[in-house]
């Protein structure tokens, strides 16, 4: 097998797995198609998330309007997402387990200051974005109790409600 080929299968599957697939030709192990569906499944999640709000980026910067779009449920979503990922790395899931958030949160916090931006001014931009990147820093930064992490995590389904209920 290539080189190049092996390495990419290290980083996808446990070793006992690609011993099963390409060296006994054992194709039904089902541990290892459960293993392999899985890291299949989050990859193209991952994919899917990369450009998913970009067609909403374009229409804003084209527009060079946010009417119609509620800053605070963007906060809400902003919310839900960095739960998401600071208890995901607090707990050292893997990238497949939570890297589309990562995705979902650079465009949603694209879009939300181009809200700010076009349906503001510069001074309430520059508010958000500090208080925003202390947040971030927080969070993300292992700072936070996993107390505080589990509970944004819990409440995560109730936030995305009220965001897209409410706003």
């Amino acid at each position: 097998m290539a080189a190049w080929l092996t390495n990419v299968l290290h980083h996808l599957l446990p070793h006992h797995c690609i011993d099963e697939f390409f060296v006994k030709f054992n194709y039904y192990h089902v541990q290892c198609l459960k293993i392999t569906l899985s890291k299949i499944l989050g990859i193209g999640i991952i994919l899917g998330s990369i450009l998913v709000k970009v067609p909403q980026i374009i229409k804003l910067v084209r527009a060079k309007s946010g009417e119609g779009i509620s800053i605070y449920g963007l906060i809400f979503e902003l919310l839900a997402i960095v739960a998401t990922m600071a208890y995901s790395l607090a707990y050292e899931f893997p990238f497949s387990a939570w890297g589309e958030g990562f995705f979902l949160l650079i465009q949603t916090t694209i879009i939300a200051l181009l809200v700010l931006y076009y349906e503001f001014s510069l001074l309430p931009l520059i508010l958000f974005a500090s208080i925003y990147s202390s947040v971030l820093f927080y969070l993300l930064g292992g700072l936070a109790p996993i107390e505080v992490l589990s509970m944004m995590q819990a409440t995560n389904v109730p936030i995305i409600v009220i965001a897209k209920f409410f706003f």
